[in-house]
């Protein structure tokens, strides 16, 4: 029986010593994590105003930081701060916006009111609303939805049909363009200078379409994704931005 202690000591001793990593592993793991909360709050305090999504994860023996961020100088700093305690951790964070927007990373509203929710379904929360016209940054794709910042700085979810992406230069000649605003509480666009004819679109207060002409009581006016309508000079004023 006696032969058999040696044995024994030796998988106790293998027991303790693969708890004791495991441990040593797992308190690295939560500095780390740590770590990472500490530069979010420093970055980005209000996840309505930027992204940072990333969790500090472990694969083969070495910490792998994964996620999405909005904020480049956050990324850079978490990487550098980290690798000065795990010079082997694995970079897998994406900074928005993401490359495969390729150059049209902007996108305009092309309804009256499009919806914003914190996460990509219609169950979210309801984070905000923006109105037909309005211009956006695209930040990330996600299936049916967009992740955007919005004019005023805004960060949720949008439903890709409510807007029409566009490059720089199409914003920028979407800005500088003459404008009607839409100013009753509610009405319609219409396909043909005559409101008794199809309707185009319903409006709300505060919409912008681009001025092409005027066309006796009405504006002659372009969505976004490039549709003519008419809008009545009654609900409406002419806006030269």
């Amino acid at each position: 029986m006696m032969k058999t202690y040696p044995f024994f000591f030796f998988f106790i001793i293998l027991f303790v010593m693969l708890s004791c990593n495991r441990n040593e592993n797992r308190d690295q793991l939560a500095g780390l994590k740590a770590l990472s909360d500490s530069v979010r709050f420093r970055y980005v305090p209000d996840s309505r105003d930027d992204v940072f999504e990333i969790s500090v994860l472990q694969h083969d023996g070495k910490p792998v930081l994964r996620g999405v961020t909005s904020v480049a100088e956050a990324k850079t700093e978490l990487l550098s701060r980290i690798r000065e305690i795990s010079p082997e951790a694995v970079d897998s964070i994406i900074v928005l916006p993401e490359e495969g927007l390729e150059d049209h990373i902007y996108a305009i509203a092309n309804v009256s009111v499009a919806d914003l929710r914190t996460n990509a379904g219609y169950a979210a929360e309801m984070a905000t609303q923006v109105l037909l016209g309005m211009p956006m940054q695209i930040l990330q794709n996600g299936n049916s939805w967009y992740r955007v910042k919005t004019s005023d700085g805004y960060v949720a979810w949008i439903q890709k049909s409510t807007i029409t992406r566009i490059n720089r230069e199409s914003l920028y000649e979407w800005e500088t363009a003459p404008k009607v605003i839409f100013t009753d509480d509610y009405g319609f666009a219409y396909e043909t200078a005559d409101e008794n004819r199809q309707r185009s679109s319903d409006l709300v207060f505060g919409n912008l379409l681009k001025w092409e002409e005027d066309h006796g009581r009405f504006y002659r006016v372009a969505y976004p994704d490039g549709r003519q309508a008419y809008v009545l000079k009654s609900q409406s004023r002419m806006i030269n931005d």
